[in-house]
């Protein structure tokens, strides 16, 4: 191997680790971008959900009567993971089917 093929060489390894080297940036950067977009869709689904715990403050019961209920099927839930997760929706729905009909 001559001088000239392993100057070329050397030359073609510093552009490919010059090429990973941005590679690597610019995912970076589309990641910290990807991050700060997703985060603030997050927090817009997440707004929506309401822990076991939350619920049992606003209904001023112990965290385990909630749990009971959703074992017993009485309270729409959704399962992520193995937490217990209540979409207000739902329990707003669930609050006016459980509303008792006034006395004429």
């Amino acid at each position: 191997m001559g001088k000239k093929e392993s100057e070329k060489q050397l030359k073609l390894l510093n552009c490919s680790n010059a090429l990973v080297k941005l590679s690597k940036v610019n995912k970076k950067t589309k990641l910290r971008k990807a991050d700060k977009l997703s985060s603030s869709k997050k927090d817009r689904l997440f707004d929506n959900l309401i822990t076991v715990e939350e619920l049992a403050v606003i209904f001023k019961l112990a965290p385990q009567t909630i749990r009971n209920w959703v074992a017993q099927g009485k309270l729409p839930y959704v399962k992520i993971g193995k937490r217990h997760w209540f979409l207000k929706g739902s329990v707003q729905e669930w609050l006016h089917r459980k509303e008792k009909p006034r006395w004429p």
